[in-house]
């Protein structure tokens, strides 16, 4: 039987040329201290690039194409964690975990924990509208700028369309959009 050196290295051989690859992948064949070695050795040989902590990529792939997205999300679908763009500030990202930054090959990443409902109103265009509005009132809770803010974004989606997220929005912003609707006639 071929040690785990071997098993690691044959292992990223089996691999596409075009395909990421995490520790966690070969957590299977041996100790963790052992695959970090292996893997440590393998970058050493100039077989393996390391693109981030815990994530790599083979010698022979094109870094010309490597994105700071396409690293992250890599990242995410390796260690389990839902990581979106953050709408409001670009190249930032917003996970259901908890608050961290890494390093890469194309520089630092900051991901910021945010709550479910957060998370829910960033993966869509409208709604990370009304999640900008949320942020953007966290400071000043006037009812006035509250109604204002999703009466804008009324006049400009299909009330259908927005009336879909606005339950992802705290109830101390929806409690005022109610107290301020106009009475319907009967």
């Amino acid at each position: 039987m071929a040690g785990i050196f071997e098993q690691i290295r044959m292992y990223v051989f089996s691999l596409s040329k075009d395909q990421f690859f995490s520790t966690k992948d070969l957590i299977g064949i041996g100790k963790r201290s052992t695959i970090d070695n292996g893997i440590a050795r393998l970058v050493k040989l100039g077989i393996v690039v390391r693109v981030a902590r815990g994530l790599f990529v083979r010698e022979d792939f094109d870094l010309s194409i490597l994105t700071i997205d396409s690293i992250v999300a890599a990242k995410s679908k390796a260690f389990g964690r839902e990581i979106t763009p953050d709408p409001d500030n670009p190249g930032e990202f917003l996970t259901n975990g908890s608050t961290s930054s890494f390093d890469t090959i194309l520089g630092r990443v900051i991901v910021r924990g945010v709550c479910p409902r957060k998370m829910k109103l960033a993966r869509n265009s409208l709604a990370s509208q009304l999640l900008r509005v949320w942020d953007d009132l966290k400071w000043n809770k006037s009812c006035q700028r509250v109604v204002a803010c999703i009466n804008s974004l009324r006049n400009s989606y299909r009330q259908e369309a927005l009336g879909r997220y606005l339950r992802y929005l705290p109830s101390w912003i929806t409690d005022q959009l109610s107290m301020t609707a106009e009475p319907s006639s009967s």
